[in-house]
């Protein structure tokens, strides 16, 4: 018989629930227990008892349309800006790339993306053991030829110290 799942709050924070009985607060724990559930619902369960810095990717073509979206609102001739995540900036992903969760042997595999920047990742999962997810970003293909245009004082910056503007360059050490 199948493993059941369920959640619930404690105190403590998120728990899973096994077999209505067994509580699991930790992914480690859970993925070293590796309950026999759907793989969604094992990435799902992976997902809660994480720290929230990606959410799960379950429905491809909604987070294909929502990325779409995302990116068509995006001024294409707004330059770049510090800490301002554009996702022009990085790219876009082969979306037929991003799959439901599957379980293949010991390992655990689903798509997230990241709740800041919204750029997805690969998640891979030894379950069994308590080691730690790999998170692969996905290859992103430049959204056009043209790089969006770089203020001019971060472009001088990006050069670095020019001549004789930075003193800790000077290697003039008094000896002659």
């Amino acid at each position: 018989m199948a493993d059941s799942i369920a959640y619930q709050l404690a105190e403590t924070g998120p728990v899973v629930v096994i077999n209505d009985s067994e509580q699991v607060s930790t992914r480690a724990s859970l993925q070293a227990r590796a309950p026999d559930v759907p793989a969604a619902d094992l990435a799902e369960a992976l997902m809660v008892l994480e720290d929230g810095s990606y959410r799960l990717i379950l429905d491809q073509k909604r987070f294909e349309d929502d990325y779409r979206k995302r990116l068509a609102s995006e001024d294409p001739d707004q330059p770049w800006q510090q800490n301002v995540f554009r996702l022009r900036d990085f790219g876009t992903p082969d979306f037929d790339t991003i799959a439901s969760p599957a379980r293949e042997g010991d390992a655990l595999t689903f798509h997230v993306a990241d709740t800041v920047t919204g750029l997805p990742y690969l998640v891979t999962v030894t379950l069994g053991t308590e080691t730690d997810p790999d998170y692969e970003p996905l290859p992103l293909t430049p959204v056009s030829d043209t790089a969006p245009p770089v203020p001019p004082e971060m472009s001088r910056a990006a050069l670095g110290p020019v001549g004789d503007e930075d003193p800790a360059m000077d290697t003039d050490d008094g000896e002659e």
